[in-house]
This record gives structure tokens, C-alpha cells and sequence, in this order.
């Protein structure tokens, strides 16, 4: 961790960080959530009708599904270009650049760059934020990889002018792990003061953020919560 990196203990004290109180007494998994973890994250709350939605339940409703299978369908389709600016002005198409080649032609071996692009717009429509850890090779620092991180296991906090992407190593709602070991350097067990709960602090010029519509700047706000009454009342039909 480069020496702008904060401790875990002042993260506690950002008031969008409450997750770091309940992980201090208690854990909880992903696929059967206590219900501290589902007031913390901001998700699955009840709504006027009696229902409780999550993105999942959302996504069960056929006009949500089609319209973000619609958006997130086009998104995924269309080539990313990669430009440079010239000092006499303009720009031109960097083909060859390893980003360029993340981003068309291999993001990571576990899912191809449309899968990639697809999914990283759901999770900025339904959740309010898409991120992805840039991988990066070790001695050049150019990008070799995106690794997404999902939505119910990471937050987006700035502490002291600095932003960070904090995720947990989990299983996610739909199962299987999330992160490999090329998240080590990230680890909170190598910050002062960290807690060794499998989770990891990114600064933001490592993560491909794509927040959602918001009202501060940083991160998007979740559709889930801002619709959820309208969401609840379809489901209960």
C-alpha cells in the first residue's frame, strides 16, 4: 500500500462505513444475510407493500429485466476505443495499447470483454455502481486484466481527499468466489490497525469505477432503494 493509504480505524469513523462496526462483533455470509447486513448495505429493505427487494427480485419483474438486459445488451456490444492526444491537437486510435486489449479483446479468463461490459452496466443501473479492479503487471504497471467486484460486497468511501473501493472476499448472493489471490497487496491485514476479515482496500486508480446517477460525486445510488416502493408494489402483484 502506497503511503497515502488510510487505516481501517478511520474508516470506521466515516459515517457511510457502518459495515466496519457490525464486522467487528459479528460476520455474516451473502446468501442467507443476517439482518444487519442487509440494513448496512443499504439493500433488500422492506417496502411499502410488505415485499422486500433486492436486485435479484427487481430483475424478476419483466419490464426491469428487459429494460436493463436492453441497455446493458448494447453497451456490452459496442467497441471501446482508446485515444491519445497529439500536441498539435486531435487525437488518434491506439489499437495496439494493453488497455485497448483489455477492454476488446480479453478482460479476464474468467468472462469475456462483452460479459464484462454487460455486467458492469447492471450493476451501475440496478446498484448504483459497475467497478472493476484494474489488474496491472507488476513492473510496467500497465493493465493486463479487469476483475469485477460486486455490488453487495464493496463500498465507495473518501477519506482525508482520497477515494478507495473497500471489498470483502465472499461468496456473492448467485455463489462462488470472488477473488483470486491477485488482490493481496490490497489486503487490510496491510494497513495499520487492519482487520483480517478477507478484505481489501483499493485506491481509486486501480478500480474502473461507473457510478450511476448520484448526488455527491463519488458513487451512485442504488435504483433498489430509490424505486423500491414501486418495485415492491409489482411484486406483490
Amino acid at each position: 500500500m502506497n503511503e497515502t493509504t488510510t487505516s481501517l480505524a478511520e474508516l470506521m469513523d466515516h459515517e457511510d462505513i457502518v459495515i466496519f462496526e457490525a464486522l467487528n462483533s459479528v460476520s455474516s455470509g451473502t446468501a442467507d444475510p443476517e439482518q444487519w447486513l442487509i440494513d448496512a448495505l443499504g439493500g433488500g429493505n422492506e417496502s411499502a407493500s410488505g415485499q422486500r427487494v433486492t436486485t435479484y427480485s427487481a430483475l424478476g419483474l419483466p419490464a426491469v429485466w428487459n429494460s436493463v438486459n436492453l441497455l446493458a445488451g448494447h453497451i456490452g456490444a459496442m467497441p471501446f476505443e482508446i485515444k491519445r492526444r497529439l500536441s498539435g491537437g486531435g487525437c488518434e486510435n491506439m489499437p495496439q495499447s494493453p488497455a485497448y486489449k483489455v477492454l476488446n479483446l480479453e478482460a479476464h479468463g474468467l468472462y469475456s470483454p462483452f460479459t464484462f461490459r454487460q455486467t458492469m452496466m447492471v450493476h451501475s443501473i440496478l446498484s448504483g455502481n459497475g467497478r472493476a479492479v484494474i489488474l496491472r503487471e507488476d513492473m510496467s504497471g500497465q493493465p493486463t486484466g479487469l476483475l469485477l467486484m460486486y455490488p453487495e460486497n464493496t463500498w465507495t468511501v473518501a477519506v482525508n481527499g482520497q477515494k478507495y473501493h473497500w471489498t470483502t472476499l465472499q461468496s456473492s448472493a448467485n455463489g462462488g468466489t470472488i477473488y483470486p489471490g491477485q488482490l493481496d497487496k490490497y489486503s487490510t491485514a496491510n494497513t495499520p490497525g487492519g482487520m483480517s476479515y478477507g478484505t481489501y482496500l483499493i485506491p481509486d486508480q486501480d478500480v474502473l469505477h461507473i457510478p450511476g446517477l448520484g448526488q455527491n460525486g463519488l458513487w451512485g445510488i442504488p435504483l433498489v432503494n430509490v424505486a423500491r416502493d414501486t418495485f415492491g408494489t409489482e411484486q406483490a402483484g
